[in-house]
């Protein structure tokens, strides 16, 4: 366009200098016509007047024309110069916050949302976009890499199945169901206990470490020994749901009223099944196979050398998981919240002989002490026995050196060696319950203490000691 535009031009001076050099004495009336560019063009039959100016005007017209961008007819590719800068504002608008395109036939689109052939997520938002991106399709899915791409680790659809390394897989991943063995044969592990009263009784409740009920996604583990006491060997189980047990109210568990004293809360294994039981004394130290009384719920549990469960269970393995310290105005009355509800935690080895590696922010000791007659300190773990007072048969005080416990600490004993009676007559050991930061009182005592049948008497008996404090 712009090159007939000054073809135009140069014929039309070529022509008005012709005609001002033959006719120069004669002037004409002018016709032009103004083309739609505002070029002054004469018609036919016409002559110009005034062609200078005509002449002037019309390059004037050419340079706007050129220049400002006025001109609107369509250009060809050869009519724009190579390297040409044109203005954004020369080109249309389109829309705002899209991406323009380029297609194959040089036809320019736009689109909100990049496509992901394009290289983009096709979404407007993060989370959008990861989703659109991702491998994934189930729920609990995982993303992988198997050494080149991103890849998918499915879920297994079995809740308690634990991610493994896998190599026999894409990912490098897989979901199992998690190791059924203990990694040792006390393990007691994610499990803390609660103890409410409520309408006079005393409910007792297994609880995870976050304080929840137990799930098959967050179970409670808990070691115990074989039914068989002929075999040393182990199982772990584990606790998939809510367990509880309650003490109904007017159940003294032995205890006596206003006084302080302990309820020791164990696991037992019904045929690899956890249940509780509870009884007012520590009657195990360690993993035993014993029988247990049905507290019945209607306040008759009232001894304190036996062990009750909700329902009876006979020859069952049963380990010491906790204790529960309580102080009721009237014995048998659950008013009074407890004063401490702690978690066992030291194992104790099967002569009774409690291991004392400390956890973090506890202080464990441990003694065994004889008794023929008088109460001797036989070997301790630590310097914390200073002497011990032999307080008449059966009965010693364990005198703890100044210091070494900042608060009052949680004690248990065993007795060890059979017993002389005939018949045998089973032996237990038993706390004071006045037990301060400095004396630990000690009961061994005879008798038919399991079952209740008899009152049980004093007597000396050599045991092991082991007690613990917060630091």
């Amino acid at each position: 366009m712009k090159n007939r535009h000054y073809i135009f031009l140069t014929l039309y001076t070529i022509l008005a200098v012709t005609a001002h050099i033959w006719f120069p004495k004669i002037k004409y009336a002018v016709a032009a016509t103004t083309t739609t560019y505002g070029y002054k063009v004469p018609e036919a039959g016409d002559l110009a007047q005034s062609w200078m100016q005509n002449l002037a005007d019309n390059w004037s017209r050419l340079d706007q024309h050129v220049h400002d961008g006025t001109r609107s007819a369509t250009l060809s590719n050869s009519a724009i110069a190579s390297g040409a800068s044109i203005a954004r504002s020369k080109l249309g608008t389109g829309t705002a916050n899209e991406v323009v395109i380029n297609d194959t036939d040089g036809t320019f689109t736009s689109e909100a949302q990049l496509a992901i052939s394009r290289g983009g997520t096709n979404a407007s938002s993060a989370s959008s976009a990861f989703d659109n991106l991702t491998p994934l399709t189930t729920k609990g899915d995982l993303i992988g890499f198997d050494g080149s791409n991103s890849s998918r680790v499915p879920v297994s659809g079995t809740n308690g199945f634990v991610l493994t390394e896998d190599s026999a897989q894409t990912s490098g991943f897989s979901f199992q169901a998690a190791p059924s063995a203990p990694t040792w044969p006390y393990e007691m592990s994610n499990i803390s206990l609660t103890a409410v009263v409520s309408g006079n009784s005393l409910g007792v409740r297994l609880k995870t470490q976050d304080g929840g009920d137990p799930s098959s996604g967050d179970p409670v583990k808990i070691a115990m020994r074989d039914s068989d006491v002929t075999n040393g060997g182990y199982n772990q189980r584990q606790v998939t749901g809510p367990l509880y047990l309650n003490v109904s109210s007017g159940s003294t568990l032995g205890h006596e009223s206003g006084v302080d004293e302990r309820a020791y809360v164990y696991a037992i294994d019904n045929s690899g099944t956890i249940e509780l039981a509870i009884a007012g004394s520590r009657l195990y130290s360690g993993q035993s196979v014993v029988s247990t009384t049905a507290e019945g719920g209607a306040g008759g549990a009232d001894s304190k050398y036996t062990l009750y469960s909700e329902t009876a269970r006979t020859q069952v393995p049963a380990r010491l998981i906790g204790e529960v310290w309580l102080n009721e105005a009237t014995a048998g009355t659950y008013a009074t919240s407890p004063t401490l509800v702690a978690v066992q935690h030291a194992p104790i080895t099967g002569n009774g002989e409690v291991q004392t590696e400390e956890p973090e922010g506890v202080k464990i000791v441990s003694a065994h002490i004889t008794n023929s007659g008088t109460p001797t300190l036989t070997s301790q773990t630590g310097n914390w026995i200073s002497s011990i007072d032999d307080d008449g048969v059966g009965k010693s005080g364990i005198n703890v050196i100044s210091g070494v416990f900042s608060s009052v600490p949680r004690c248990v004993c065993t007795v060890l060696n059979a017993s002389s009676e005939t018949p045998p007559q089973p032996r237990v050991c038993q706390i004071g319950a006045a037990t301060t930061t400095t004396k630990v009182d000690v009961f061994t005592l005879s008798g038919a203490a399991i079952t209740g049948s008899v009152d049980p008497a004093f007597v000396d008996n050599p045991y092991y000691l082991r007690c613990e404090a917060d630091k």
